[in-house]
This record gives structure tokens, sequence and C-alpha cells, in this order.
């Protein structure tokens, strides 16, 4: 089995000099390595540079890494698992896996489990004036972090600090941390979350708090054709509560600012869509179904005295049904929200054991084009 022992590029080129009688000088090439082992694997990352790709072959392997991929424009760092069918699993450890301050990186086909704290974490390394990232993950799976379901830690699935130019595709979290998140963002900005899904494993008020947040001064947010369940709380949170220390940009007058989500489908928790401390923010072609309080929530749980008030929210194009008696109110209003500057349209509202009693209160700012009481097919009662 190969092992990488010195920078991935420089082996490819030199094989290619022997073969060709090529002089060396002046010569980058990318290359590639395929590891089986532990120790392989942490060799050929600590070797890879812009342009690289690493595969694993499929089997356990030891989790708790760390990692600082720094690609270039056009030349990312990949790590791949070599079988998509049969993807590498790493086992362990306090993080699946740590990246510090990635940039131009591509992580693919992996999956990691059993973590004692967050499943996958990337950050800025602390440096908030310094962003990381481009980062892309793609088809990578964290599930079982966080310790027991009934432990209230702050410990996510995906945990993601100050990482701008982050993509994710069809990745899975099922059963993470009692009091964190499926993907939590703080002080992310151009992020797209697609296809991915979550699936807190709670049971009754046992396991999980949230599935999406953005939070932290997040801006640039999109969660599009997600599926989020499994959750006590919030399904997607647009804002959040952050410490000061830890916005970037550190002088963030918001939460979050400008995050989509479009196209979910947002099943259960006390309710499906918080908007907290947000400025804008949009909700718009999703199924909501089976929460136990609330539809939606417009609060501000962070204080500090230079944060906005929550505003500017766009509700619009979306299928809300829910049982009778379950439901409170659709829209709850909490202290430190302009609750009438959101936006309502176009919204099918039913309550689908009793269709005339659709409407359960006023929203707090009109609607136009609402529906009521109709109960698309296959969201009937179950």
């Amino acid at each position: 089995m190969f092992v990488a022992r010195f920078p991935l590029r420089c082996v490819a080129v030199t094989a290619a000099a022997l073969l060709t009688g090529a002089p060396l000088t002046g010569v980058s090439a990318a290359a590639e390595v395929t590891v089986g082992s532990d120790a392989a694997l942490r060799d050929a990352l600590a070797a890879a540079g812009p342009g690289d790709t690493v595969r694993v072959k499929p089997g356990v392997y030891r989790g708790g890494f760390e990692w600082s991929p720094r690609g270039e424009p056009g030349r990312p760092i990949t790590l791949i698992g070599d079988d998509p069918r049969n993807p590498p699993t790493f086992r362990g450890g306090a993080s699946g896996i740590k990246l510090t301050r990635p940039a131009h990186a591509v992580l693919s086909d992996l999956i990691f489990e059993g973590a004692s704290g967050n499943g996958l974490n990337a950050d800025d390394g602390g440096d908030r004036d310094a962003p990381a990232g481009p980062l892309t993950l793609r088809r990578v799976t964290v599930r079982d972090s966080g310790g027991l379901p009934e432990r209230a830690a702050n410990l996510d699935g995906f945990k993601l600090s100050g990482v701008d130019g982050l993509r994710m595709h069809d990745c899975v979290a099922e059963r993470w941390g009692g009091g964190g998140q499926g993907i939590d963002l703080v002080g992310c900005h151009d992020a797209a979350i697609r296809r991915c899904r979550l699936d807190g494993g709670a049971t009754g008020e046992v396991g999980p708090g949230i599935g999406l947040q953005a939070k932290g001064g997040s801006r640039d947010v999109l969660f599009e054709n997600c599926r989020v369940e499994g959750v006590t709380e919030r399904c997607v949170n647009l804002g959040g509560s952050t410490g000061l220390a830890f916005f970037r940009p550190p002088n963030a007058p918001y939460e979050a600012a400008d995050v989509t989500v479009r196209g979910c489908d947002l099943i259960g928790g006390a309710a499906a869509v918080a908007f907290v401390g947000s400025d804008g923010g949009r909700v718009e072609g999703c199924t909501l179904r089976d929460q136990t309080r609330f539809p939606f929530r417009i609060l501000k749980e962070n204080d500090a005295a230079h944060l906005i008030d929550t505003r500017g929210g766009v509700i619009v194009g979306n299928v809300i049904v829910w049982e009778a008696g379950s439901v409170w109110t659709r829209v709850n209003v909490g202290p430190g929200a302009a609750a009438e500057t959101f936006k309502f349209a176009d919204n099918v509202w039913a309550n689908v054991a009793a269709p005339a009693r659709s409407r359960l209160g006023d929203l707090p700012a009109p609607e136009t084009g609402a529906e009521y009481g109709i109960v698309p097919p296959g969201l009937e009662p179950r």
C-alpha cells in the first residue's frame, strides 16, 4: 500500500520525471493517493497540497483527527471515500473530524459516527477577521454524536464557525447532542445547504432541540430542499442567541440576515421555523406539519443593545398542516420583535382534523392570497 511521506504532488512529479526524463524544476502537478489504514491516511493528509486528492478505502477508521487543508482557487484539496456505495466510517473521537481554517477543500462520501462532541467541526481558528473557506461537503454523514440523547450539552452534528463559501449537498445528520443542532452555522456567509436530511431521533421531550440554524452574524444563507424531523423545539432557527465574542463580523447588528428556507419538509418540534434576532429572512414553498405549539415564532433572545429587533421576514407559499388542538397559535410573537414588518402571502393553513378551525387566531400582519382548510394530497391525518 502506498503511503505518502512527501507532498503528494512531489511524488507524482518525481514518478513522471523518472519515466520521461523531464526536468524537475518549476513543475507542479496534482496527485491522487488511495489509503486503507489510519497511519496511511494521516500521512497522506499531512502531505496533501493544492489540487491533491486523498481517497479512503471502505472500512472503519479512528475518528477524532485534525486537519488544515489549504487548497487554492481551482485546485481544491479533496478527501473522498473511494466507493460512494460503501463510504469509510470514522468512529469516535472528541469530534469526528476537526477542520481548522480549511480553504478550497472538499469532503465527500464519508461517515463520522460516535464522536463525544460535534460530529464534524470546521472553523476559522478563532480569527474572526480571516474567515475559513470555501468548503464543500458532499454526501457526508454524521451520526450518534454528542453523547446520550438526554444530555443537554450544546453539541452539534455539523458545527461550522466563520466559514464563508460553504456548500453542503446531500449530507445527513442523525442523533446529535440533546442541546445542539443538526447543522449549526455561526458567523458563516455565502452558504448553501441543499438536499440535506436531519433526524435528531427525539422521543417525546427527550432529544436534540434544533435542526438547522444560522446565527452569530450569519448572512446570505440558503437552506433548500432539506428534511428535518426528530427535534423537540425548532426545525429551523433563523438567528439565535450568540455570545458577543463569537459574532463574525464582531459588529454585526443581527444574529442572521438574508436567510432563505426554501422547499423544505419540516416535521414535528414545538415550532417549525423561528425568526430570532434576524434581519429579513424568507420561508417559501415549504411543508410544515405535526408541530405541537406554533408553526412560526418571531422572537428576540439576545438582548445586546446594538442588535436590531427581529424584522422584515417573508413567509410565502407554504403548506402548514396540524392536528386539532395541537397548535396553540399560528405565529407566536415575543418581546423585541417587529412582527408587523413581516409579510405573509399565499400560504395554505389546514387543521387536518377540523378544517373549519384552520384560521386559529390572527396573524401579526395582513396576509394576501391565503387558503384555509384545504388539506393537500398525502398530508391527510395518519
